[in-house]
């Protein structure tokens, strides 16, 4: 499984890595301001977050803040709360997960 992050869904990078993932069978999500987006298109789920990227957007929250900032802030509050979910639901413990992060460096 990939969880891919892509304000915009059309950034190369993150499109590159889903691809491989793809090619490799792993499932891809995407979370993205744009659902229609590059990366959105070759992804089994899509969760759209509506938070503002680079400026106005389609079915996008406004902010003040630039550059993106409400779009990445949301990221790390749902991949949080994601992390606590299933924590619990799988039964594991933060010193269990200590022992499995990074484990692909």
């Amino acid at each position: 499984l990939l969880i891919a992050n892509s304000g915009s869904g059309e950034v190369a990078s993150v499109y590159n890595v889903a691809h491989l993932a793809k090619e490799a069978g792993a499932s891809v999500i995407t979370v993205t301001a744009n659902p229609e987006g590059k990366v959105a298109n070759i992804s089994e789920v899509v969760v759209h977050l509506p938070a503002e990227v680079w400026g106005p957007g389609k079915d996008t929250v406004p902010s003040i803040q630039p550059m993106g900032c409400l779009f990445e802030q949301s990221l790390l509050i749902l991949h949080d709360l994601m992390v606590l979910v299933l924590m619990e639901k799988m039964r594991i413990t933060p010193s269990q997960m200590a022992k499995r992060h990074r484990n692909v460096e």
